[in-house]
């Protein structure tokens, strides 16, 4: 489903980008996820203004930060897309951004240490079990365990 999302975008942002990056739990095989893709536009210097006008135009709505400095949101608008693509979340980032960076951090870990993505995925199921669709209460029982990751991620420790 990523690589029809990434085509996609593509084809809407030709000239503007570096790279469309699949991030976030759906990127690490085998981890337990929502079915929901998060994807990192990584945008080349002076061209979101671009980058955002053709999302607009390819059915996008444009969110702003959303409360994530350096990390531009965009949510699926038009319900043909909607049909069309699955449910993703899209960011738009510069190559230098720190939320880039910690997408690459926390994605390129739970890869290389699967013991740590089998660990998140089994909390993440307990939870889901326990707490339904209280999204708030998911997110802030998920936390520790994502930002204790984070931590080794970012020290380069397993």
């Amino acid at each position: 489903m990523f690589h029809q999302l990434q085509a996609f975008i593509y084809r809407n942002i030709v000239g503007t980008y570096h790279t469309v990056e699949h991030v976030g739990s759906t990127a690490v095989p085998g981890m337990a996820a929502k079915p929901i893709i998060d994807i990192d536009i990584v945008m080349r210097d002076g061209k979101f203004e671009q980058i955002k006008n053709r999302l607009i135009a390819a059915g996008y709505e444009y969110e702003g930060e959303k409360g994530v400095p350096g990390r531009e949101s965009f949510r699926m608008k038009d319900p043909g897309l909607k049909g069309a693509l699955a449910e993703h979340h899209l960011y738009v980032c510069a190559a230098d951004a720190e939320e880039l960076r910690r997408h690459r951090a926390f994605r390129d870990f739970l890869i290389e240490h699967p013991e740590w993505a089998e660990k998140l995925s089994a909390h993440k199921l307990e939870l889901a079990a326990k707490l339904g669709d209280d999204r708030k209460a998911y997110q802030a029982a998920k936390e520790p365990m994502v930002l204790e990751i984070m931590a080794l991620a970012e020290a380069g420790a397993a």
